[in-house]
């Protein structure tokens, strides 16, 4: 069976009591995709730390966990004091500089005193004093300076992320400068992953030298993006920070990185209105969100109308036109839809439901991480 029929018949229907739209994970691509980016991973010889954020579910994160991630990363502090809280304990990376006023100080703390190791990442002084400020110059607190290579987000020039290693070791003497991470984003454009990974590893090789830490064997050098994570592992990167591959999306597809065979999560919705030339389903901004790449002409696939383009979103509606000569579905037609990017698409849900294409039941994961912004 294509993927096409899987999706509209077998899904749809094994799903047809649950009210749309709703977004469902086929747990035997999720359990491939977690396997496949780890055997990658350990062939290249660099570790996995997943990033979080893309599912926010702390049974994924055990999920990953048990397939031999070394640790995980977080975008928030109160993600990795949820993890700690629903007993998921272990290295980890809160890949966004954070600024420790007293409130997310007492976060910091928190997520410290569960978790084996807290590595925190900075890329200015102001964040490295907030710390030092916090009394988080503890044994399990480490400094992952963020180089930026390429993005122009936050992150430093490979010069500037090796003096500010170089200042925290020698005016935070209690501070352990754990290593240097990067985030190749600039990867999301077609054709760009393989510049933008080899960006990665000569950005944090640049700053690995110049901070005069080329020899330190215990060093993280951290790269993390899903388009580039198997063509940035190589020396002197020695870990991946992926998060999309557990899922994938159609922004994956259009990068080449996947096919619509490893896309795991989609939403199903309901015909609520038919035209001649269009549609309309009852899934909008609040579950399919208003992410579109330029290079993209909808916002996300219906996957057995290919050819078929949403091009609207209002919170709660979904416009679709037709391709050339094909008829509408009727109103009360379930679809199921491939999200652009499903990273926020999970963040909009409280729960995920899922289907066992092996046993054809369902059931419910929750996104108990949903939120924790902070």
């Amino acid at each position: 069976m294509d993927r096409s029929e899987y999706w509209s018949h077998t899904v749809v229907g094994a799903s047809a009591l649950e009210a749309t739209p709703f977004l469902i994970v086929d747990t035997t691509v999720m359990a491939r995709n977690i396997t496949l980016m780890q055997s990658e991973c350990d062939e290249r010889g660099v570790k996995l730390r997943p990033h979080v954020k893309t599912h926010k579910s702390t049974h994924i994160a055990r999920l990953q966990l048990a397939a031999g991630a070394t640790g995980l990363t977080c975008a928030t502090l109160s993600e990795a004091v949820g993890l700690a809280s629903a007993g998921v304990v272990t290295d980890l990376l809160v890949a966004i500089p954070v600024y420790l006023d007293e409130p997310k100080a007492a976060l910091a703390r928190e997520a410290l005193s569960a978790h084996t190791r807290l590595l925190l990442a900075v890329d200015s002084v102001e964040i490295l004093s907030s710390i030092a400020a916090a009394g988080l110059t503890t044994p399990g607190v480490g400094l992952m300076i963020e180089v930026d290579s390429g993005l122009g987000r936050t992150g430093l020039t490979p010069e500037a992320a090796a003096a500010l290693a170089l200042s925290a070791q020698v005016q935070q003497g209690a501070l352990e400068v754990a290593g240097f991470f990067t985030h190749g984003g600039h990867a999301y454009s077609p054709g760009a992953s393989a510049a933008a990974a080899n960006d990665e590893i000569q950005s944090l090789a640049r700053a690995v030298e110049l901070a005069g830490l080329t020899g330190r064997a215990d060093l993280i050098v951290s790269a993390g993006s899903t388009p580039t994570a198997l063509l940035s592992a190589s020396a002197p990167v020695n870990e991946e920070r992926p998060g999309t591959y557990v899922f994938g999306d159609m922004q994956q597809v259009g990068l080449g990185q996947t096919d619509i065979g490893g896309v795991g999560a989609v939403v199903i919705a309901t015909v609520i209105h038919s035209a001649e030339d269009r549609y309309v389903l009852d899934a909008g901004a609040k579950i399919l969100t208003k992410d579109r790449p330029d290079w993209m002409n909808s916002y996300g696939q219906v996957i057995h109308r290919p050819r078929d383009q949403i091009v609207r979103v209002y919170d709660n509606h979904g416009v679709v036109r037709c391709a050339p000569g094909d008829a509408s579905p009727k109103v009360g037609e379930r679809v199921p839809i491939a999200p652009n990017h499903i990273c926020p698409v999970v963040n909009l849900v409280d729960e995920l439901v899922t289907h066992d294409p092996a046993t054809g039941t369902t059931g419910r994961i929750p996104v108990d991480l949903r939120g924790h912004l902070s």
